[in-house]
């Protein structure tokens, strides 16, 4: 233990934790104050091996602050500290900046006024300074069954010197991808020579040819905002750090010998909760998925998205039943598992029920979107159409999947160890 100071930079917190979290133990020197000792030299701090599993200690102080690692790396500047937020017992999603003037101690441990005993910290694959220079993306990769891989981090350019292309390029080779991803076209054969021999097979993929099969989809919250394909362009927009990314498959439409391509739609899905509160004579009452409200009574939804969201490929002639089959073989799930999900589409606050419906779907579709939009598809990069919708409204219409919310699984950071640090202010 050793007395610091609630006025202690940011910098100065991270030589302290380098002292104290197991995982430095030994690799820098002692100091007897740090707030009283600035200097520190970074080749003081050696590599640092991947820590073990531990129990945290009991706290017998005043103030006792949890930190919670969450990978290893080598310096002190690799550490990372986020706010602990009272309201939901967990990390802010926005981190206090390294290079503001009031990074302080006693900044971090502040929570609308109130002085907190809980302070988050990560080691990190970059420097705290590299990530508040850079232009930094943190994205999950999925597979084509909607289903959480891994999570990585890479610095990019600054916006509007680079394109989508070599966006996805850089993420697939950040993942370690060195196939093509399961259900996207294969690479062709080298046509047959000449002589009658027959033809050479493909060479291997580059990452270009892997880059090309992905997409980078912004998600918050359960809902879709805005999909970036290959040959968009440029980006022209700094990643956020609290939003959500995502890099997967592109997914794949129906072969054209089951359904013509003029015949297809791609649509957004969400899972979605829907509640109604009815209204009657100055009483309410909050109900689930009951539409529509009771004789004299006035009902008002509220919508929340929830778990991971996807696109899907369907024939504008199926049935709901054709239509949940295609769900369920998206998800790679049985069909019981999806029986109890009620079909639904939704824009805002205006969801139309889809249970027992008995004209096709992409019927049902193109009378939502006339509703809510004024028009029906808008052309998709590869010339078929799609959902109309646009990234920046905030009544975006899709079809919604109302159920309860499912525990998302993520595997998370490997070595998670929580350790308790006592510090005195």
């Amino acid at each position: 233990e050793m007395c610091i100071r609630d006025s202690m930079p940011y910098e100065y917190v991270q030589r302290y934790c380098a002292m104290v979290i197991p995982e430095f133990e030994g690799h820098v020197r002692p100091a007897e104050d740090l707030s009283e000792s600035p200097d520190f030299d970074e080749d003081d701090a050696a590599p640092i091996p991947a820590a073990e599993g531990s129990t945290p200690a009991p706290s017998t102080t005043s103030r006792s602050v949890a930190l919670k690692r969450q990978t290893a790396t080598r310096t002190y500047d690799h550490i990372r500290f986020s706010r602990h937020n009272i309201d939901t017992n967990a990390p802010f999603f926005v981190k206090v900046k390294k290079r503001e003037e009031l990074s302080t101690l006693r900044r971090l441990l502040t929570c609308r006024e109130t002085l907190t005993d809980t302070l988050y910290y990560e080691v990190g694959k970059f420097t705290v300074t590299d990530l508040e220079c850079a232009n930094p993306l943190q994205f999950d990769y999925f597979n084509e069954r909607v289903q959480f891989i891994s999570t990585h981090q890479i610095l990019l350019p600054p916006p509007n010197t680079f394109t989508v292309t070599e966006l996805l390029v850089a993420c697939a080779a950040e993942v370690g991808l060195d196939t093509l991803p399961e259900g996207t076209a294969p690479l062709l054969a080298t046509t047959a020579a000449d002589d009658g021999s027959a033809p050479a097979p493909p060479s291997p993929p580059t990452l270009l040819d892997i880059a090309s099969r992905l997409q980078l989809v912004d998600i918050w919250k359960g809902s879709m905002y805005r999909l970036h394909t290959p040959g968009d362009g440029k980006l022209d927009h700094q990643f956020e750090e609290s939003a959500e990314y995502r890099v997967e498959p592109i997914p794949q439409s129906i072969p054209v010998a089951l359904c013509p391509s003029e015949y297809q739609m791609c649509i957004p899905v969400h899972h979605c909760s829907i509640t109604s509160t009815t209204s009657t004579n100055g009483s309410s009452a909050a109900t689930n998925g009951k539409y529509p409200p009771p004789p004299g009574g006035h009902k008002k939804l509220k919508v929340v998205t929830h778990g991971d969201p996807f696109y899907l490929w369907i024939d504008v002639s199926d049935s709901m039943a054709d239509l949940m089959a295609r769900i369920a073989r998206r998800l790679g799930v049985s069909s019981q598992y999806i029986a109890d999900w009620k079909p639904r589409l939704v824009s805002g606050t205006t969801v139309v029920p889809l249970d027992g419906l008995t004209t096709s779907v992409g019927e049902e579709i193109q009378k939502f979107l006339r509703g809510v939009r004024g028009s029906l598809t808008t052309t998709l990069p590869d010339g078929r159409k799609g959902f109309n919708f646009s990234a920046s409204d905030p009544s975006l219409p899709y079809f919604g999947l109302e159920h309860a919310p499912i525990p998302q699984r993520r595997g998370g950071p490997a070595n998670v160890v929580q350790h308790d640090l006592r510090i005195h202010t």
